[in-house]
């Protein structure tokens, strides 16, 4: 394979200005190389010493957002007090303390750091257009009152109905009956543009309206002249006659009496048979006939052959022409809502940024007001998690910090961009990644100024010997092994694996599945054999560490040491029981928020009851959901009961008074006690105690929140912003 090989990557001489790009695959200290960059920017180490307010760090998620902060705190902390002390077991810190030319102002720089790290300009990347736009409203044309929306799918929904109302229900009737065979909702078409509207993708193939209806009226004419021929020749009294294969459709009773009924109809597409006009082609006459059959060659089934091709080609120029029509216009829709009301989403911040950038790109350097200003104020930007970059995101950075121009500046005073990811991870869309964008983003940047992190401090080293053996014995290890090549680690940590009976096992093992008669498995009985394997191997060595014949790091083994990925819920089920059955317990391990259960949704209907104690349909709704086990008869029994449904509104307006007086937790606790809840859901649900666990985190949350916020509206804001944007890797919501 011929591609340029990539520097090793020496933190020290590491270039702190102009755009660099840094490949870090797992388990190379990446983390660890952004702190110690950042540590160098802050001292001035090969450039002008920068405060943490002026260093941009940009991640993809809040929850990386609050780690890396925390991550570069702890590091500052323990810089200065080895500067300090001028001594440091740390080799990247111990050499700055030698280079340094100033020891003591070096380490009143890190303490004073360290002091303003809350200051520190780490954010998300609509953290950062929100704060770009806000503070720079004038240069940016941004308004500069407006309202933050995580969840925009209302909004999307009402101009997707106004695009419906206003194009498609008008539409005449064969192309309206051709489109809703595609789209049978609103709700249907905004499945299957929503995704593109959010990529704001551009169609590779365009076409128009007016001439999907021409050749949707084309095919409808033909439509009509092969039901007047059919009806007309009394084709089904033919074909009923023509002692066809008593098996094939064509001589059944029921399809030709379908047919006939369908001749008779305004329908332009056959609906009892899922082939179609291909269902009377020339090709199924054939099959159908046998030897005694009658001589239908007087017959011209070959139109069912040229509909066919008519209405596949209708279909594709009315779903191009309309997917494209309705992508333009529910997308000035919901840009024209939002306008109205001063609404923003996270999409909106970074579209916003980048018009505003763009605005500006044609003209001189010097009059690029924005881009400068966020240059200026952030000198230094590291983009952590490069390979989850969309193409918006990238020409927003390349936008403030790649438009130099030629011969304009010295190498020496060009802002500093870095660009730090794992382009292996970069093939996971479900990510929102963009593989082409990082390809792009890499043949920007010189070639000289790509860097590679090339030791693993994770891995034993037999495990990442094996791991450079298989990819570098594959010609194509990676799609577009051209723009990204598999580079091989060496391993930073000598230790040994798993050892059986005093023998090393080897640390990449492949295990084929084979069925007793060569013949293919279904992948349900793969699944289930490949987990009874995997559960077997596991008790095995459980077994031999009884006797200390399996250890790993001179230590017997335990359960806890044993890990299966799977996929998803179903496949941990299946290993889950497997391992059960040879009596190996084993837990369930997901990144998953405690605002994604059921529970969450129930108690915020529970907390806009308490909050709006005159509105007797909220406590009623609340009432209704699975947190109170009712059934429809109890329901029905509370709310004909007046005396008792008049003590529970009562009691609600008690409820109210407690929130506000004592506190949250004693008011949902009080409810809870009430209607004893947690016995209800340990009474009805198999997984009541995980639902009651959920239940006492929620409202543990809650009650910090609310020690935070000022008053209920805001709490019930940010309760409603945890539902809809749940942070699965945040700690504090992990269930």
């Amino acid at each position: 394979m011929s591609f340029t090989a990539m520097q090793p990557l020496d933190t020290l001489t590491f270039p702190l200005c102009g755009a660099s790009l840094i490949e870090a695959s797992a388990g190379t200290g990446k983390t660890y190389t952004i702190v110690n960059l950042y540590i160098r920017l802050l001292l001035g180490h090969g450039c002008a010493p920068l405060g943490v307010e002026q260093i941009l760090v940009v991640t993809f998620t809040n929850a990386a957002t609050g780690e890396l902060k925390e991550r570069i705190r702890q590091r500052l902390r323990q810089a200065y007090l080895d500067f300090f002390a001028k001594s440091s077991q740390d080799d990247f810190i111990q050499q700055l303390i030698e280079q340094s030319d100033n020891v003591e102002r070096d380490c009143q720089r890190l303490a004073l750091a360290s002091k303003q790290m809350d200051e520190a300009a780490v954010y998300t990347i609509h953290g950062f257009c929100h704060k770009a736009l806000t503070e720079h409203a004038f240069e940016s044309g941004a308004m500069y009152e407006q309202s933050f929306i995580l969840d925009e799918s209302e909004w999307l929904k009402i101009a997707a109905e106004d695009y419906w109302r206003k194009h498609v229900v008008i539409l005449p009737q064969h192309t309206l009956q051709l489109l809703l065979k595609h789209w049978s909702t609103p709700d249907a078409m905004l499945k299957d543009i929503g995704r593109l509207l959010s990529q704001h993708a551009t169609p590779y193939q365009t076409a128009d309206i007016d001439s999907a209806i021409k050749s949707v009226n084309q095919y409808a004419e033909q439509v009509a002249k092969l039901k007047h021929w059919w009806l007309a020749n009394d084709i089904s009294q033919q074909l009923g006659k023509a002692n066809l294969n008593g098996r094939s459709k064509l001589a059944k009773l029921p399809t030709l009496q379908d047919m006939q009924a369908f001749c008779k109809s305004d329908l332009l597409q056959i609906d009892f048979d899922k082939t179609g006009w291909q269902l009377f082609s020339p090709e199924q006459v054939a099959k159908a006939a046998k030897k005694g059959s009658e001589d239908l060659s007087h017959l011209d089934f070959g139109q069912f052959d040229v509909l066919q091709s008519m209405l596949q080609g209708c279909q594709q120029k009315l779903t191009l022409a309309f997917s494209q029509h309705a992508m333009s216009v529910v997308s000035a829709n919901l840009a024209s809502h939002k306008q109205m009301l001063h609404l923003l989403s996270p999409d909106d911040l970074l579209l916003g940024l980048q018009r505003a950038i763009n605005q500006q790109a044609g003209s001189d350097d010097k009059t690029n007001a924005l881009a400068n200003t966020i240059r200026q104020n952030y000198p230094a930007a590291l983009i952590d998690e490069f390979q989850d970059t969309d193409p918006v995101q990238f020409e927003v950075f390349q936008g403030i910090y790649g438009a130099y121009k030629e011969g304009t500046e010295s190498e020496q005073l060009k802002a500093c961009w870095i660009m730090i990811g794992d382009p292996k991870q970069a093939i996971y869309a479900f990510r929102g990644a963009d593989i082409f964008t990082y390809i792009k983003a890499k043949d920007w940047v010189q070639s000289q100024r790509h860097f590679t992190l090339a030791t693993n401090w994770r891995s034993a080293p037999k495990l990442v010997n094996s791991i450079n053996q298989l990819f570098e014995s594959s010609r194509k290890g990676f799609l577009f092994e051209q723009k990204i090549p598999f580079y091989p680690v060496q391993a930073g940590r000598d230790f040994a694996g798993l050892s059986i009976a005093g023998e090393e096992v080897q640390s990449l093992d492949f295990q084929h599945l084979c069925s007793e008669q060569n013949l293919p498995i279904s992948a349900t009985d793969a699944s289930t054999q490949l987990a009874i394997a995997t559960a077997n191997q596991i008790a095995h060595w459980l077994h031999l560490a009884q006797t200390d014949q399996a250890q790993i790091q001179n230590r017997t083994i335990t359960a806890g040491d044993c890990c299966v990925l799977v996929r998803n819920r179903k496949e941990a089920q299946v290993i889950k029981n497997a391992l059960s059955a040879v009596n190996v317990a084993s837990v369930f391990l997901a990144r998953k928020s405690v605002f994604a259960t059921p529970i969450a949704v129930d108690l915020f209907r529970l907390l806009k009851a308490l909050s709006q104690p005159t509105d007797e349909r909220l406590l009623k709704a609340a009432l209704m959901s699975e947190l109170f086990t009712f059934d429809a008869q109890q329901l029905d029994n509370l709310f004909n009961d007046e005396s008792r449904w008049q003590d529970v509104l009562e009691q609600r307006f008690y409820w109210h008074q407690t929130w506000q007086k004592h506190g949250l937790i004693r008011a949902i606790n009080q409810v809870l006690q009430h209607f004893d809840v947690e016995q209800g859901l340990l009474k009805h649900h198999t997984d009541g105690l995980r639902r009651v666990t959920d239940l006492r985190h929620l409202t543990e949350l809650l009650q910090q929140q609310s020690l935070q916020l000022v008053g209920e509206a805001q709490l019930i804001h940010w309760f409603e912003s945890c539902l809809l944007e749940p942070d699965h890797n945040n700690d504090n919501q992990q269930i």
